[in-house]
């Protein structure tokens, strides 16, 4: 039985050993994405992603990088915590995502009723439900 326990433990270290790796390939990502956002001349980590690092500078923000680097460093408290490795990794992956708010997208079973459904950010939902035959999030007419 203490065998047993301890593979179970072993694996499940080496489990979020990987992960923590994971995170700090991607911090070193942002480092080097903010870095190059705020025009220091100091040698980057990641030099074969070079080109990802500059497309990422370009069309974020320092902030959007700042946040970023904040959230990978939660998660990784977080499995240090022990919480569960996938809530974790996917609370993250909803953080990195391209910041969506404030742009539109058409939608197209909308379109045709001559509709534009806006991407909603966090805490945006209305206070009261919508009318019946609108959306939740806010539907705005074209």
């Amino acid at each position: 039985r203490q065998l047993e326990e301890d593979q179970k433990r072993r694996a499940k270290r080496a489990r979020t050993d990987v992960l923590d790796r994971a995170m700090i390939d991607l911090l070193s990502f942002y480092r080097d994405v903010l870095t190059t956002q705020m025009g220091s001349d100091v040698e980057r980590v990641n030099i074969d992603l070079s080109d990802a690092v500059d497309q990422a500078a370009r069309t974020t923000s320092p902030e959007q990088s700042l946040a970023r680097i904040a959230a990978i460093e939660e998660c990784r408290s977080r499995l240090r915590s022990n919480a569960a490795p996938l809530l974790a990794v996917e609370a993250l992956m909803v953080q990195l995502r391209p910041q969506a708010e404030g742009r539109r997208a058409p939608c197209p079973a909308r379109a045709a009723a001559g509709h534009e459904v806006a991407f909603v950010g966090r805490g945006s939902l209305p206070e009261r439900p919508p009318k019946p035959g609108r959306l939740w999030t806010g539907v705005q007419e074209s």
